[in-house]
């Protein structure tokens, strides 16, 4: 399947929907709100945002300490991912576990790194939309699954309330041929075994 849509709901009343897309590399999502400013103050929230884990990596990064990265994983993961060292990598790295970043970065000096504002949350937010994507970088012959969450995030940025998920894999075959796949099945459990 190509494009999966979901209701988002919050106390029995529907507030929006989460659309999914495949691409040739990766994933693209939105969700499209009813009213994102009221939903919000209906749920005491700051911003709507995305957690994402790696649940299967046959090939798991390394932290910018030169630690392999245990399996699952927040993705991105806080502080940012060894192959972000690379100074031509454009790249996330707030500390903060929801996908899009929340906090203002600078350049990283030390990593010779830039940072790419379209990992900012608020480049990622046009009215009610809120957008996803994704387009890991894979080596030949190597796969990822991931789930992926839409959740409220409060003014000190921690997890206010979590919405529905969903999963999806993508794999590079030896010859670096790209398969997507989403799993046609929501996702209703918590992330929060990933956040303590």
């Amino acid at each position: 399947m190509n494009t999966i849509s979901h209701q988002i709901y919050y106390k029995g009343d529907e507030i929006g929907n989460l659309v999914i897309c495949k691409k040739y590399n990766g994933i693209f999502a939105y969700f499209k709100a009813d009213n994102m400013r009221g939903i919000l103050n209906k749920i005491g929230g700051y911003a709507f945002n995305w957690f994402q884990v790696c649940t299967q990596d046959n090939n798991p990064p390394y932290d910018m300490n030169g630690h392999k990265i245990d399996v699952p994983y927040i993705d991105p993961y806080p502080g940012g991912f060894a192959l972000e060292k690379d100074k031509s990598y454009m790249y996330w790295n707030d500390r903060y576990p929801w996908y899009w970043d929340v906090s203002t970065i600078k350049t990283l000096k030390e990593f010779n790194g830039q940072y790419d504002i379209t990992c900012a949350l608020s480049h990622n937010l046009n009215g009610n939309l809120l957008y996803f994507e994704d387009n890991p970088y894979l080596k030949k012959d190597s796969s990822l699954h991931f789930t992926t969450w839409l959740v409220c995030i409060d003014s000190d940025y921690r997890l206010l309330h979590t919405f529905i998920g969903f999963s999806w894999s993508v794999k590079r075959d030896k010859e670096g041929m790209m398969t997507i796949d989403i799993d046609d099945n929501i996702n209703m459990s918590s992330p929060n075994e990933y956040l303590s």
